[in-house]
């Protein structure tokens, strides 16, 4: 029910879907002769759209929850795990390419595995992550498909660990914990975008983990000391603006609903 309602929320509360619906409701307006109010309702929505795709804002909302977490040097003691929380694959490009794998613009959360395994080759890679909707016959389901990359990759298979009965960052944690069942004092690197660090922490915690230990992979904005990070693609900036509004979004539903330790999580 969580993710279902989790979903739904975030279809109505998307900049792009507001910003149509704003639209739609202008032009109903205007249909109807009510033309100061679709005046202002069109404007508004035109504005802000120019806004969120052509000034720094998008950069601006992502550089906080990027900074975060900064991403740790070699670790003394090595960790005992690296968890790699799934969302780096595309399963519906598959369709009809046979056993192709396509990766996302969150790949790096696989790719940068190989080299944290040799960084600490002791260390148990666990994956974990399920596919939300039924995908066809042929296609490769996200968890193999990483199963397969780590594997091809030159990580043992006995060093890999696959969850793949999650959909949410709350079944990430609890799913994996009942897998693995950490031991107190054991220490394990959790990789994920660097956006969805707080969240992911803040979860992993409440779940009861031990030792978690942020890596943020596939930075989306430069730090906060570029100031005036102007990209002027406005697609490219309303999918950060997107990104940015889920975190939010999620960090203060997973906090009110108990999910994580903090509406903020801090190292």
């Amino acid at each position: 029910m969580f993710y279902l309602v989790s979903k739904l929320v975030f279809a109505l509360a998307r900049p792009s879907h507001l910003l149509l619906f704003i639209l739609v409701i202008g032009f109903a307006a205007l249909l109807v002769g009510r033309r100061r109010l679709a005046t202002v309702l069109v404007g508004a929505a035109t504005l802000t759209f120019l806004l969120l795709s052509f000034t720094p804002i998008a950069f601006w909302a992502v550089q906080p929850l990027e900074a975060r977490f900064p991403r740790p040097g070699v670790l003394s003691p090595p960790p005992d795990g690296i968890i790699i929380l799934g969302g780096a694959f595309d399963p519906s490009a598959e369709v009809g390419h046979g056993d192709a794998i396509s990766l996302n613009e969150a790949a790096e959360r696989i790719t940068e595995i190989p080299r944290l395994a040799k960084l600490y080759p002791n260390a148990r890679i666990v994956y974990t992550g399920g596919s939300d909707v039924a995908l066809p016959p042929g296609v490769v389901p996200e968890a193999e498909g990483a199963r397969r990359l780590l594997i091809e990759a030159g990580i043992a298979p006995d060093r890999i660990t696959i969850e793949d009965k999650s959909l949410t960052t709350w079944e990430n944690a609890v799913l994996t914990k009942q897998i693995i069942n950490p031991a107190p004092g054991s220490r394990w690197l959790l990789v994920t975008s660097a956006f969805h660090v707080p969240r992911a922490v803040g979860v992993f915690r409440k779940a009861g983990w031990p030792g978690i230990i942020a890596y943020p992979t596939d930075y989306r904005a430069p730090s906060a000391a570029d100031r005036t990070p102007w990209r002027l693609v406005a697609t490219d900036n309303l999918q950060l603006v997107e990104f940015a509004v889920k975190e939010y979004l999620g960090l203060f539903g997973y906090y009110v609903t108990g999910r994580t330790d903090a509406l903020f999580p801090a190292p």
